[in-house]
């Protein structure tokens, strides 16, 4: 957890061959991240235009923070969104998220202050705790009715946030999901 946690400077880093296990925290707060690449000889992880995946491109590890892009489009393969996979992406505007998602992890979005346009298809069914955290720039959002879970403070700091519609299938509307 947090192995890389904070490195400032870290612009690039390489996974070799033998890594086989990356903690979902292990690029939080590499604010000049812009590329993560991975031995083609890895057996577990990929990177695809400088994010990292599982090999097999169904879940999505983490996106570097400094990239330069304003928007990304998650590929079809994908059924989860790893815990703080684009955490503090303060460049992205737009995030594309296929139907093929089903989990969106802890923090997933937290700190995208620039965040304004986001669709939950209606394949997902679970929302991680604070997955939109601070995402100052999101106004409107519609949780579908496929969600069941929805963690604690999802939205908290969501500054501009003035349209929500809540789906069906929500059991529970957890404390703190619209603080501040």
């Amino acid at each position: 957890s947090y192995a890389f946690g904070g490195c400032e400077n870290l612009i690039s880093i390489n996974i070799p061959k033998k890594v086989s296990i990356i903690e979902p925290s292990a690029f939080v707060f590499c604010e000049s991240l812009s590329i993560i690449n991975t031995s083609e000889a890895n057996e577990k992880y990929i990177s695809l235009e400088g994010v990292l995946y599982l090999k097999d491109i169904t879940r999505i590890i983490a996106y570097p923070c400094n990239k330069l892009e304003e928007s990304y489009s998650i590929p079809n393969t994908v059924t989860g969104i790893e815990d703080y996979a684009f955490f503090g992406c303060e460049k992205l505007k737009n995030i594309a998220i296929p139907e093929s998602v089903q989990v969106i992890g802890v923090s997933a979005f937290a700190g995208c202050k620039k965040l304004s346009n986001i669709t939950i298809p209606e394949s997902v069914q679970q929302i991680g705790v604070s997955a939109f955290k601070g995402c100052e720039s999101l106004s409107s959002i519609i949780i579908p009715d496929s969600v069941e879970i929805i963690g604690e403070e999802t939205f908290i700091g969501c500054k501009r946030l003035s349209n929500v519609i809540l789906g069906k299938g929500i059991k529970k509307i957890p404390s703190g999901i619209f603080n501040s």
